[in-house]
């Protein structure tokens, strides 16, 4: 059943990647029909940014360089004076979920504890 679902959503990007190369659909109905089926993140409030950092024991620096960002931008998310998006907003919630381990499966000593 899953991979149905995959295949017809990846024949219907297919399909709009030709309407969209002959003209008949526009850049921003390709766009909708690319994220068909992914459900937006939840957006995330500042204190939360703040308590995954925190509770993977890291330094804003190392925790901006995970995240692809800089500690600039993760220091505003965590003071609420931006709002993560994309992708960054994506890999919180899953380091959130699946916790930082199984994210980003470093060893212990990298991520702050003895090997």
């Amino acid at each position: 059943m899953r991979k149905r679902k995959f295949d017809s959503i990846d024949r219907m990007v297919k399909t709009g990647r030709r309407m969209y190369a002959c003209g008949l659909a526009s850049g921003e109905d390709f766009q909708r029909l690319a994220w068909v089926g992914i459900a937006p993140a939840e957006p995330l409030m500042p204190e939360e940014v703040r308590i995954i950092r925190e509770s993977a024991d890291l330094d804003l620096y190392t925790f901006a360089n995970m995240l692809n960002t800089t500690a600039r931008l993760l220091r505003r998310y965590e003071q609420g004076m931006a709002r993560p998006t994309g992708p960054v907003l994506r890999l919180l919630h899953t380091i959130r979920e699946q916790g930082m381990r199984n994210v980003f499966p470093l060893s212990s000593r990298a991520l702050g504890g003895q090997a």
